[in-house]
This record gives C-alpha cells, sequence and structure tokens, in this order.
C-alpha cells in the first residue's frame, strides 16, 4: 500500500511542475499614448503578437490615408 501512495504522491507533484511552469506572462504593447496589455508564454511570442498589432495598425492607418486622403490617426513608428 506504501508503494501505491508514493506513486501517486510523485505522480502528483511532477503534474503540479508541469503545470505551474506554463504560466503566461503580462507584457504591454504601446501605441502612441494607448497601453495594450498582452499575455503570452515566452517573451518571443510577446514579441510576435506585438508586431501582429504593429502591422495591422500600419495597414489600417494606409488603407484611411489612400481612402480619405489624409488619416485621423497618427502614423505607426517604425516598430
Amino acid at each position: 500500500m506504501k508503494k501505491h501512495t508514493f506513486i501517486f504522491l510523485t505522480i502528483c507533484l511532477i503534474f503540479i511542475f508541469l503545470t505551474s511552469c506554463q504560466t503566461k506572462k503580462k507584457y504591454y504593447y504601446h501605441e502612441g499614448v494607448k497601453e495594450e496589455p498582452i499575455e503570452a508564454y515566452s517573451d518571443s511570442s510577446a514579441y510576435l503578437e506585438a508586431y501582429e498589432k504593429f502591422v495591422i495598425s500600419k495597414k489600417v492607418y494606409k488603407d484611411m490615408k489612400n481612402t480619405y486622403g489624409e488619416s485621423l490617426l497618427s502614423a505607426p513608428v517604425s516598430f
């Protein structure tokens, strides 16, 4: 009976260790005066998400400028 208890506790500890290592960190993406939180598991994934937001902002600015002649939005700075 003791052997089963030891195995069960060992498996539980391993499970807790593995699940605690996968917590999301909070990062912040700044665009002008607006600050937007990004939750990601690693620096690389947070960087990719921030870059995606930058590219989308750049495209929206370009489309609005082409459509209306002058955009009310400020131009995104380089990433």
